[in-house]
């Protein structure tokens, strides 16, 4: 009998480096010094104030009111202002490029946070679980590892506490007073700017915020390319479709059919029972991990991948098929009389080969099992 051991979200890839590590202090100092010393947009208007409250000279404005009596009082014949125009200045904290500071303030925050899921999570499984050959291969090598326990958890400490401080700090430069003037938006793209350019402290952030961008995408169109040449190579004798940015091949007896716009949309046929499901990927690059975003009646479940091949995995785990018993889930095995479990989120359908009935479980990467192993 067959087992299935679910355990989501537990594949992680990090790079924990000194050069990164300087890098986010770099930016949480000229991150601090914006907070101090931050720029803002003065906003000009025009406005009528009595004589006395006359702060500021503007020939331009004298001539105004020299030239609207309604300004102009007369009093024991003699005409005089009683009030006179002037040119009011307010500051805008709320600029493009404050928003930008904030916006990358916040992603570098969740980014901290995923980096201390990365360190928790990723546990060598001996040190915790008893000896495990896991993805370390050969026992000597196991060995290695075993006599190196304290070393690597001294070094997943200073890691670990690197990132709490930052996390800290980037916490408290966020309470400071200046933030609370700053609407939090999301941005596509960023456009530079005088200030974004130029600024030291501003400039720092931008032209990080752009490598950093640039690297994550020249990484991601890797991947793609790296996939779909994959995908075409495994499956060479039941391509059906082969354009730009859209494929489509036959597997089993599902047809997968991908159309690559800014995500990539994937549409997967069961041919026997005639059932088309719709999903869409994309690929997140953060500074310490990778993960598939995979959309699916509009829900976002995000997955953390090492390499090409958890993508893969990925994809192909669509076609999860299991021995169906009426009135019981497939996969918990608890009662269940719709197509749809209300214990664990499994969604399926119904297939008849021969004398057998499987259920097709199409959202297996949204299933809640808790980390317990099932009987099929």
């Amino acid at each position: 009998m067959n087992r299935v051991s679910v355990n989501k979200n537990t594949n992680f890839d990090f790079n924990l480096s000194l050069s990164l590590f300087n890098e986010i202090s770099l930016i949480l100092e000229h991150a601090y010094n914006i907070a101090l010393t931050y720029k803002v947009d003065l906003k000009r208007e025009e406005t009528i104030v009595r004589l006395e409250e006359y702060k500021r000279y503007d020939k331009g404005l004298i001539n105004k009111t020299i030239k609207d009596a309604r300004l102009f009082t007369a009093q024991d014949s003699s005409i005089f202002p009683k009030k006179i125009y002037q040119f009011v200045y307010e500051e805008n904290i709320d600029t493009y490029e404050n928003r930008f500071v904030y916006y990358l303030l916040l992603n570098l925050k969740d980014d901290l946070k995923e980096g201390l899921k990365v360190i928790e999570k990723e546990k060598f499984p001996f040190l915790k679980n008893g000896i495990s050959y896991g993805r370390f291969g050969t026992y000597s090598l196991l060995t290695k590892y075993l006599y190196e326990e304290s070393d690597i958890l001294k070094e997943e400490n200073e890691y670990k506490e690197k990132l709490t401080d930052y996390l800290r700090k980037i916490e408290n430069i966020l309470k400071s007073g200046f933030f609370r003037f700053v609407k939090k938006v999301n941005f596509d793209e960023i456009y530079a700017t005088n200030i974004l350019l130029n600024d030291k402290d501003y400039s720092y952030l931008y032209f990080y915020y752009k490598k950093n961008k640039e690297s994550s995408e020249t990484t991601k169109n890797k991947l793609y390319e790296s996939l779909f040449s994959s995908l075409k190579e495994e499956n060479k004798d039941n391509i059906l479709f082969d354009k730009v940015n859209f494929f489509s091949f036959l597997k089993e007896d599902f047809v997968y059919s991908f159309k690559k716009d800014n995500k990539v949309n994937l549409s997967l046929l069961n041919k026997k029972i005639n059932k088309v499901i719709n999903y869409s990927f994309d690929i997140k690059i953060s500074l310490f991990s990778k993960a598939l975003i995979l959309t699916f009646e509009d829900i976002d479940y995000k997955i953390f991948i090492n390499d090409l091949k958890d993508i893969k995995d990925i994809l192909y785990s669509l076609m999860t098929k299991l021995r169906n018993k009426e009135n019981i889930c497939p996969l918990c095995k608890k009662e269940n009389e719709s197509l749809s479990c209300s214990s664990c989120g499994a969604k399926y359908f119904l297939i008849n080969e021969k004398e057998v009935t499987f259920a097709w479980i199409y959202n297996i990467f949204a299933v809640n099992l808790k980390g317990e192993d099932y009987e099929i």
